[in-house]
Formats: C-alpha cells, sequence, structure tokens
C-alpha cells in the first residue's frame, strides 16, 4: 500500500490518506525520493530515505513520526530532504492475526516445520502471532490451527468456526509454508469482514440515503452466473456522498465491483442515484462442491459511503484456488478497520442456492 506526503515537519510527516485507506496507528512506512519511484511505483533496488510510524490517524490523513536508526541498506533516516509529493510505502502492518497451532507432541516434525515456516515466510503487511502448546486460556486466538485425520490442516476461526472452502492442504512436505501463505490471506479477507453494517462510525448524524438489491436474475443469461442482482443507490443527504461497492466471495477474494476496476470511490450529487448490475458466479475453488445437495455459498456485499472521494483498491484479494500457487503471487492487503472509522458501511449478504 503506498501514499503521498503532504506536509513535512522536523520529525514527522503528514500523509494524505488515513483510516479509509487502511492506515492505522502503528503502521509503518517507508519514504522514497522521486528519483527512485515511477508512476507510482517503486523502482527496484531503490533505498528509502526514512522509516516513520503512524501515530496518528483520520478519516483521510494521518501524521507519522520519524523512527532513528538504520534503514535496510544501513543508512540513517532522516526527514530533512523530504517534499510533499513524495511517495510512501508500508513497511509494516500493525495489526497481527493470532494463530495458535494444535499439536501437542513437542517432537512432532509438522510442529518444528510450522515454526520454521512461520519465521522464513512471515510478510510484514500480513503479520501473524503465532503460539504453541502449551495453550494460554487467557486470550482466545483468532485462528486455531490443528492435523486433521487425513493428515491435512485444519483451520478454525474464533467467530467463524472450522472454516469451510478452503484448499486442502497436506500437513506434510510443502505444507507448512503453504499455510502460513493460507492464513495470511484469509486473514486479510476476515479484517476486511468486520466491516460491520452500520458499525463504527463517528457520525453525529447518519448519511441520508436509499439503497436497494433487486434480484434479476430472470433476466440474465451469461454462461456461468447463477445470480445477478441490480443495486440501486440514492443520495437523500445534503451533501454529496462518494461511493464504493466490494464483493467478498465463498474463496474468499475481494473484488471492488463498483466502480470497475481500481478507481476512487464514485460522487452521488444531492438528489442523483445509480443503478449498477452484478453477477454472481460459483468461484473455481468451488466447482466440485456444486453438486452436492448440501451446498451453498454466500457473497458479502460491503456499501462503503463516505464524505469525501476515496480509494478502497487496496481491499482487494485474489480468490484462493490451486494450494500450489499460494505465495505465488503479490497480495495486496487490508486491515483491521478501527472502531473509531469515520466511514459509513451498509452489508448484504447473498446467498446461493437462495
Amino acid at each position: 500500500m503506498s501514499t503521498n506526503v503532504v506536509k513535512v515537519n522536523k520529525e514527522s510527516v503528514s500523509f494524505r490518506d488515513g483510516n479509509a485507506s487502511g492506515i492505522n496507528i502503528g503502521d509503518r512506512f517507508f519514504i522514497y525520493d522521486p528519483s527512485q519511484t515511477s508512476m507510482g511505483l517503486i523502482l527496484p533496488d531503490s533505498d528509502p530515505v526514512a522509516e516513520v510510524e503512524v501515530t496518528k490517524a483520520f478519516e483521510f490523513s494521518s501524521v507519522a513520526g520519524l523512527i532513528k536508526g538504520k534503514l535496510p541498506k544501513g543508512n540513517i533516516g532522516s526527514l530533512e530532504k523530504v517534499k510533499p509529493g513524495w511517495l510512501a510505502r508500508m513497511s509494516r502492518r500493525a495489526h497481527a492475526a493470532t494463530v495458535y497451532v494444535d499439536i501437542q507432541d513437542p517432537k512432532s516434525p509438522i510442529l518444528e516445520a510450522i515454526k520454521t515456516a512461520s519465521v522464513i515466510e512471515a510478510n510484514a503487511l500480513a503479520p501473524l502471532s503465532w503460539t504453541y502448546p502449551p495453550k494460554d486460556n487467557s486470550t482466545i486466538p483468532d485462528y486455531v490451527v490443528s492435523v486433521g485425520q487425513n493428515t491435512t490442516f485444519e483451520i478454525q476461526h474464533k467467530d467463524y468456526g472450522l472454516l469451510p472452502h478452503i484448499p486442502s492442504i497436506n500437513a506434510n512436505g510443502s505444507g507448512p509454508r503453504k499455510l502460513v501463505y493460507l492464513l495470511q490471506h484469509i486473514s486479510m479477507y476476515h479484517a476486511t469482514m468486520k466491516l460491520k453494517p452500520k458499525a463504527g462510525s463517528v457520525r453525529k448524524v447518519e448519511p441520508k440515503y436509499h439503497l436497494n438489491f433487486q434480484d434479476v436474475s430472470d433476466e440474465i443469461s451469461q454462461e456461468g452466473v447463477v445470480s445477478a442482482w441490480e443495486i440501486t443507490f440514492t443520495n437523500k443527504d445534503q451533501k454529496v456522498l462518494y461511493v464504493t461497492i466490494l464483493d467478498l466471495d465463498s474463496a474468499y477474494g475481494i473484488s471492488q465491483t463498483y466502480p470497475e476496476g481500481s478507481a476512487a470511490s464514485v460522487a452521488v450529487d444531492i438528489g442523483d442515484h445509480f443503478t449498477y448490475r452484478t453477477g454472481i458466479a460459483v468461484p473455481d475453488l468451488l466447482q466440485d462442491e456444486v453438486d452436492n445437495p448440501e451446498f451453498y455459498m454466500e457473497d458479502v456485499f460491503k456499501v462503503i459511503i463516505t464524505d469525501e472521494q476515496a480509494s478502497f483498491s487496496h481491499l482487494e484479494l485474489p480468490d484462493l484456488e490451486n494450494p500450489n500457487d499460494l505465495g505465488s503471487s503479490e497480495r495486496k492487503t487490508v486491515s483491521l478497520a478501527p472502531r473509531q472509522a469515520a466511514w459509513y458501511v451498509e452489508e448484504k449478504i447473498i446467498r446461493y442456492p437462495y
């Protein structure tokens, strides 16, 4: 995740992004000289001029203080030459999901392999905090990992129970490494899932709007689409509202369905509305389960409404598919939204079959 410097002081900088873009207190960023960037990207082998840690995070801005010490290539970080407009890229995410590995044999080779993989494959942008037997009963971990009777990993979440629709990963061989990648991905997904409807807003007055999901499946004949919906949003407030719609699917993927691509949120003028149609398909990961009479899947649509234009494309994640592909592509990151976030979230859960 990247942002830009808008103000520079002797020991701190201000960024143009904040909570609405997933920046929270404790997150760290590297700041780069423009000569080391191109079209918003960091050039290979570039060295940052400073590392900073976020000390204040507002809805659409944040403040970060200089971390005194050596940078990755040994240079001492400084804000002396930093100017507004310089690019900053996240170097470490503050929030870490907790994982308890429920393997009781201290000499288990699988347990040792997990401990090794958890260190080697650690990702500062999707941090995991690992614990092992004996269990500390004073806290409840986000995830509990165990090995099932068929020697594949099973993962339980503290809120959702035994997780369905995850790739089958054998606990032997390269399994522990794939487990780490899988948990990193799933923790990102669940962080966005925690954006609950109408929760976490600090608004004194909720925005006024009308939101409607209309089933139009009978009107759609596109191959692969099993469910289709027409979404209508009407701004009934006395100010312009900005809207982004995310789809969290049953294969642990997150896509921005409106506006399409990675565009920033769309402005809806006072009294105006937009209508948008979206189709739902069965993810590749679930294709083998479709013929099971007990099969079902759920898509969770998050409609995010703000007073200012913001971008939420950094929350996107690819669907989980082949376990052999875990860790093979760069993952975008998400963070747990703070309880005092000043955006507003509406949620619609669509289940198939109905």
